[in-house]
């Protein structure tokens, strides 16, 4: 039988389509290795039926080339980016599950053909998985940074944390971004902050903290001048961590009560506009990141400098260094990551940057290199992550 490529080359492209694009929506992302799983059923789409001929393999390569050339400029319409690892890696386990269908095709009986595909199929989609996460994870940082956490969020213990009964049983588990720092990070969650234990972070992490006592307020002050590193999520209407009934101490700050330390250091946080009232889109640093009724920050002084529309503001504070988001429900699982998933901590659940960004920004604060991977998220293009941003909540 004769392969006629311009059949299979339509084939693949619809096929990929079909399966991809609903993938892509519901997770803001335009990976093309999320088509890595379903690589056995769609090489069967391509190959199933064919009979092995002469020069075969090579017209199968340029098939598969063809086809990553059309995924790539569609990666590229709806991302701004081509892929083109993530491409390469599909291709390379492309070829062989295709030629192995190829295989079972030739000189079989139909019903051990049928058998035999499905079983390719059934088998690679475990394997297709377990490659595509393991594309994506970290490598074990050599360095790690030091970090204190301090946050009114139940961030250590998840949400409900106020039922001291359910943390003794052990019923309660950190939230997806503490685990994401703590496979990244030293981390030392703390209630409240010292001088002492300042000396021994490379970071200080504020998420919406308590309100600080003056002895901490010097504490840090003086820690960050002398060449200290503060990562600062700062909330004027924080819209998460409200677990218990209103007036409850147990329930995270509603509002930032450390905004005169800010003003200490010329940045002013802001209600946020009309504009930003629930969920939004903002890019920082060439990702998206997913914000809830983010505030802004005014500077009031040279030594501050802001992105992202007013909602990051990066401060050289003495020797010390500062960086300040005016969002703390960034951190919450429904704004960065698929909150249903086993290990929604991975990045191959993440649906926006947030994770990524923080990360990253700590060991930037840290100075120390990115930590990367094989495979980056693809991030869709702003204007269509905004959207269904919206539609999704």
């Amino acid at each position: 039988m004769t392969i006629r490529l311009r059949v299979w080359q339509c084939t693949v492209v619809l096929t990929t389509v079909a399966i991809i694009i609903p993938l892509w929506m519901q997770s803001g992302r335009a990976d093309p290795l999320f088509l890595l799983p379903l690589l056995g059923w769609t090489s069967l789409a391509v190959v199933g039926g064919n009979q092995t001929e002469e020069g075969w393999p090579k017209r199968l390569a340029q098939v598969i080339l063809k086809v990553a050339l059309a995924l790539c400029a569609l990666v590229w319409a709806v991302s701004g980016q081509f892929a083109l690892m993530q491409i390469a890696i599909v291709s390379l386990f492309a070829f062989p599950l295709a030629f192995l269908h190829q295989w079972i095709a030739a000189g079989r009986r139909r019903w051990r053909r049928l058998v035999l595909h499905l079983m390719l199929v059934i088998v690679w989609l475990p394997l297709g998985m377990a490659v595509t996460s393991a594309a994506y994870r970290w490598p074990a940082p050599v360095d790690r940074p030091r970090v204190m956490l301090f946050s009114s969020i139940p961030l250590v213990w998840g949400s409900g944390s106020g039922d001291m009964s359910a943390i003794l049983a052990g019923d309660t588990a950190p939230v997806p971004f503490t685990e994401l720092l703590l496979d990244t990070s030293d981390v030392q969650a703390v209630d409240s902050v010292t001088a002492e234990g300042l000396r021994a972070a490379d970071v200080l992490l504020l998420v919406q903290p308590r309100a600080l006592s003056l002895d901490a307020r010097m504490a840090i002050d003086s820690w960050l001048r002398e060449g200290g590193r503060v990562l600062w999520l700062a909330d004027p209407r924080l819209m998460t961590g409200q677990d218990f009934p209103l007036g409850d101490q147990r329930n995270a700050e509603v509002r930032e009560p450390n905004i005169d330390l800010l003003a200490r250091w010329g940045l002013r946080l802001q209600d946020p506009a009309h504009a930003a009232l629930g969920p939004h889109v903002v890019i920082a640093d060439a990702v998206p990141l997913r914000l809830d009724a983010a505030g802004q920050l005014a500077s009031c002084s040279q030594e501050c400098r802001s992105s992202a529309g007013g909602t990051i503001a990066r401060c050289q504070i003495g020797q010390g260094q500062l960086v300040v988001v005016a969002d703390a429900d960034m951190v919450a699982t429904d704004n960065w990551t698929n909150a249903e998933a086993a290990n929604a901590h991975y990045p191959v659940q993440w649906t926006a940057a947030n994770g990524q960004w923080l990360v990253a920004a700590l060991r930037s604060l840290a100075e120390l290199p990115e930590n990367r991977s094989l495979a980056k998220p693809v991030w869709l293009r702003p204007a269509l992550l905004g959207r269904l941003s919206t539609s999704a909540h």
